[in-house]
């Protein structure tokens, strides 16, 4: 639920006398429903005056919009050089609040500054942990991510986005069984999840255990039909066991529900593999089915041949 933050942000940034409100924090993004809703309400402070430190959430969700990000970090700015109460550690949640917009903005720098601030007013705090892991994660300083995420863990038991978090940075560092560990997890608390089988069909696929990637990018389609690269790497699956019809169909799949730029990263991945040979343009049509249906059909028959 939001809190009346949502209207203290909006008049703090367009105020220059202090105010007093409700505070609130949030990749993964688990949290909050939409950033924009932030500066979106304009409804008169005193209306909710009396209900202002009532209620705190404990969470804040990622911040993807640079325009919005801008104007939470003004926000946000504001209200901490305005006198804040000592209950809740308003001040720390703004702090994570205002890092998350600033990680938005790509100023790592200033989201590590307010990230590390916000864990000197509150060691405990899970989410400062899990933001700068964020942040860690962006910069490719994946042990630095996983020790924040941890610590976020450690302090949260039940923080599924930490262990998402965790377990994909094990991916990237090709800790493959700690990355299935990990998004197992996930998937404990929320089957629903269909990233999260999305990514540990692509570690079993690294760790070449096949049957069981299979099962998971197929539990990830039928939760999400529009996950690319479940869709992408269950074809290369098919591909290499000599399904090349099965491989077509996926695919097709995955071009169809992809943008432009999508399809050409796809498009160079293929061609690597000799997979595609026509043009680079992101454009799916009937020349790039032709040329991709007979690519993957010689490679299997070549294979049956071998």
């Amino acid at each position: 639920m939001l809190l009346d933050l949502t209207t203290a942000l909006i008049l703090a940034s367009t105020s220059s006398a202090p105010v007093d409100l409700s505070n609130r924090t949030n990749e993964h993004r688990p949290f909050i429903k939409s950033p924009r809703r932030l500066v979106k309400n304009t409804q008169p402070a005193d209306r909710k005056s009396k209900n202002a430190y009532a209620r705190q959430p404990t969470d804040i969700q990622l911040c993807h919009n640079s325009s919005i990000a801008a104007k939470v970090v003004t926000a946000c700015t504001k209200l901490l050089q305005s006198p804040l109460p000592e209950q809740g550690n308003l001040q720390a949640r703004l702090l994570i609040h205002r890092g998350n917009a600033f990680l938005a903005q790509q100023k790592i720098a200033k989201a590590f500054l307010d990230f590390d601030r916000a864990l000197k007013i509150n060691p405990k705090y899970p989410q400062a942990y899990f933001y700068r892991g964020a942040a860690n994660s962006k910069l490719k300083r994946y042990l630095l991510a996983i020790k924040d995420y941890s610590q976020a863990i450690a302090l949260k038991p039940d923080f599924v986005e930490a262990y998402f978090n965790r377990g994909t940075a094990y991916g990237r560092l090709r800790h493959f069984p700690r990355a299935t560990a990990d998004l197992s997890t996930v998937i404990g608390f929320k089957p629903e999840l269909a990233k999260a089988y999305t990514n540990r069909g692509t570690a079993y696929t690294w760790m070449g255990r096949s049957k069981q990637a299979l099962l998971d990018f197929k539990q990830a389609i039928l939760l999400d039909p529009k996950q690319t690269i479940a869709r992408i790497n269950r074809a290369k699956i098919y591909r290499k066991q000599g399904q090349p019809l099965k491989a077509f169909d996926d695919y097709r799949a995955g071009f169809r529900i992809s943008r432009p730029a999508r399809i050409k990263t796809l498009q160079k991945r293929l061609q690597k593999n000799d997979d595609y040979r026509g043009k680079l343009d992101g454009v799916f049509d009937q020349t790039t089915e032709f040329s991709l249906k007979g690519c993957l059909r010689t490679h299997a028959y070549n294979r049956h041949k071998l």
